[in-house]
């Protein structure tokens, strides 16, 4: 069995399942002509033998109603040439929701490929009084069960075991249970022996195709599997007859399934009948309070927002001072020049301005793993679905839109999961609005040098709460527009949340500082790429074209440093971009300096802090020059009501070309991310512009 397929409903712990397995030997793509991930890990067993394990997109059921299920369809139907048809495959249930969990099972056993069951969760299963008979499981489905507690890697080894042994599956009986009635059964039969004759399917799974088929000439199987033209017009014919006789197979075959698991639960399972509640339910009987609950979410995120901007100030410090010392150590053994220049200016202070908030991001993805962990992230989207469901989404937009905060692209990615198109689309054009982990530089700096350190209430301090407004401006704006768009472009009806709660468990910190480190190292690695590319790009732009001429006449008149090296920038390639779009931006209190950054960002958002670094130390880059923050004081035409201008804009633009790019691959088309860019940049400019014009009227 060198090729094993992990399926499973969310929420089972299959991602754990599968990191036991493959440890670090993991590689992650995506599937051929879709934006669906394809995780594939590898494992080398007892034999020596090179096991190939996919990790399937999780799924409640194999009737596709999204990307990610019909990808998980098609690689069980060996309907795909970039992925082999698994040989075995390893359902992984969860002990504790066993009910919730059969109806996959079942589907994945018709499909006639050995299977596994992982009972996963054995261990809150037990705790929660739930007494499973796995043997007299094992008897009704047929299929070979291996009990496990998957975080702490009890049942892995007899997983590999198994696998490692070989058994002959076909020992295992395949017969199915449940039934359709009479005239149903026979049709099966039928269609089932026509598709054995033209080679389709096997003994083992003839009958599954056969249902499947007859469900709907829409379905994924009729559309897919090569059909012969005589069994399509048969089939046609059997869809007529189903429609004539006025019998909804969908719902037969569905109801018959679940009458044989509530039979199969009747006898496998024994759970205590007196009304104790458990921890899950006492704590969720205030986190899920109709009044408590979100002023709990929302006290709970204020304090993470606090905690990332407090806690983080001593590593920022400590990063600081080491690249103050190593810009120093570069002009002490280096001459004076352009070559001094760039690596302490261009290269040095680029980076390093953005790699000073490296601390406050780790901080925020820190909460974000715990939050998922814990099992609060599905609760979050359950009080979130009032609120979603009056802007015309889905509770299941949530989980997107809370991942976008750590980034719009795999917040983007995660809409895959929403079945229906309109409210997929919907969530793809407001997810850039929430605020990433990337305008988290920007937010910091601009909060630093302009809003002072007054203490409130209950230890929050001004500046934290201001950060904490500023995402909630970006999630204000995100539902507006959603509301708006739900209302035109994406009109019609959102269907009803269904959401599984996970009991909650204690955070796994093997699992939270992993999600930490991958992301935190996404984050280096574009400060080490793009950002240090477009520092170095920048202090070319900033330095050149040289004007020794200017320079010689200006300090013939005796002016100070600072002015020339100003005037000096203005006529460099930079100043000149700058100065082009100035007319545009004035009304928002932007100089040509902020137009650099503005236009440089699109690149990466946190660009903007390494474009005024590189300017400002430009500007007047010695020994003893101030840091950015005293800089931005110092400036002239920087002022608070500047700051707030900046603020509000980055909270709505669109400054980010690996979004647009994702865009483009989820919708398949120019037409969305150009759209994207318009609205977001047409909201941007108007809520800066009142937000500045608004503070002069004022006097401010």
């Amino acid at each position: 069995m060198n090729h094993i397929a992990l399926a499973g409903n969310p929420n089972s712990g299959k991602t754990t399942v599968f990191n036991a397995l493959t440890g670090s030997f993991q590689k992650i793509a995506n599937y051929g002509g879709v934006t669906v991930e394809k995780k594939e890990g590898f494992y080398t067993n007892a034999k020596g033998e090179k096991v190939c394990v996919l990790d399937l997109p999780g799924t409640y059921s194999l009737d596709a109603t999204s990307p990610d299920e019909m990808i998980a369809q098609e690689v069980l139907l060996g309907l795909r040439d970039d992925t082999a048809k698994p040989e075995v495959i390893v359902v992984v249930v969860d002990a504790d929701n066993l009910e919730r969990h059969l109806y996959l099972t079942l589907q994945l056993k018709e499909t006639g490929i050995p299977l596994i069951m992982a009972l996963n969760m054995m261990d809150v299963a037990n705790r929660h009084k739930k007494n499973i008979n796995i043997k007299e499981l094992t008897q009704l489905l047929g299929i070979p069960i291996i009990p496990m507690v998957a975080r702490s890697r009890q049942g892995i080894v007899e997983l590999k075991k198994f696998l490692e042994e070989e058994t002959d599956f076909k020992n295992i009986h395949n017969e199915r249970k449940w039934k359709l009635s009479r005239p149903l059964e026979e049709l099966c039969f039928r269609v089932g022996e026509k598709i054995l004759a033209e080679g389709i399917a096997n003994r083992d799974n003839a009958d599954f195709y056969a249902r499947n088929l007859l469900r709907s000439a829409s379905s994924l199987y009729y559309r897919k599997l090569k059909l012969s033209g005589t069994l399509r017009k048969y089939l046609e014919q059997c869809l007529k007859q189903i429609d004539w006789q006025g019998v909804h197979f969908s719902e037969e075959e569905i109801t018959a399934r679940y009458h044989w698991i509530e039979k199969i639960l009747a006898l496998v399972l024994h759970k205590p009948t007196h009304g104790e509640q458990s921890w899950t339910e006492r704590i969720d009987a205030v986190l899920l309070h109709r009044t408590y609950g979100p002023i709990f979410f929302f006290v709970f995120i204020a304090a993470i927002f606090q905690s990332v901007y407090t806690w983080a100030t001593i590593p920022m410090d400590a990063i600081n001072t080491v690249f103050g010392w190593l810009g120093d150590t570069v002009r002490h053994f280096l001459p004076a020049g352009a070559l001094q220049n760039l690596a302490a200016e261009g290269i040095i202070g680029g980076v390093g301005s953005v790699l000073i908030f490296l601390p406050q991001i780790l901080l925020l993805f820190f909460f974000i793993g715990l939050l998922e962990d814990t099992g609060y992230m599905a609760r979050a989207a359950f009080l979130m679905d009032r609120l979603m469901s009056r802007v015309g989404l889905s509770g299941k937009s949530f989980i997107p839109l809370m991942s976008s905060f750590a980034c719009a692209i795999p917040g983007i990615m995660a809409c895959r999961t929403i079945e229906n198109k309109k409210d997929r689309f919907a969530t793809i054009m407001v997810a850039p609005l929430m605020t990433c982990s990337a305008r988290l530089p920007v937010y910091i700096l601009l909060i630093g040098t302009f809003i002072p350190a007054v203490p409130l209430l209950f230890g929050i301090t001004l500046p934290g709460l201001v950060l904490f407004l500023l995402y909630l401006f970006g999630i204000a704006g995100a539902i507006l527009m959603a509301l708006v768009f739900k209302k035109t472009v994406f009109r019609g009806e959102s269907p009803p949340l269904v959401l599984e709660l996970p009991t909650y468990k204690l955070p796994q910190w093997r699992t939270v500082l992993k999600n930490m480190w991958q992301r935190s190292r996404m984050f280096v690695r574009r400060a080490g790429t793009i950002i240090l590319s477009i520092s170095i790009i920048l202090w070319f732009l900033s330095s050149y074209p040289k004007n020794e001429a200017l320079e010689n006449t200006l300090r013939g008149e005796g002016v100070s440093d600072a002015i020339i090296s100003s005037e000096i920038l203005k006529q460099s390639y930079a100043g000149k971009l700058g100065r082009l779009i100035e007319p545009v931006i004035a009304p928002l209190g932007f100089d040509w300096k902020i137009g650099i950054g503005l236009i440089a960002s699109f690149a990466a958002r946190e660009v903007l802090v390494s474009t005024l670094a590189t300017i400002y130390q430009v500007e007047g880059a010695n020994e003893e020059s101030v840091s950015l923050k005293d800089a931005l004081q110092k400036d002239g035409t920087f002022n608070p009501l500047v700051a707030w201008s900046l603020l509000i804009f980055f909270v709505f633009a669109c400054q980010c070309m690996s979004t647009v790019a994702i865009v483009r691959r989820e919708t398949n088309s120019w037409r969305w991310p150009t759209f994207l860019i318009l609205y977001m940049t047409a909201l941007a400019y108007t809520a800066s512009f009142l937000v500045y014009q608004g503070g002069r009227l004022l006097g401010y």
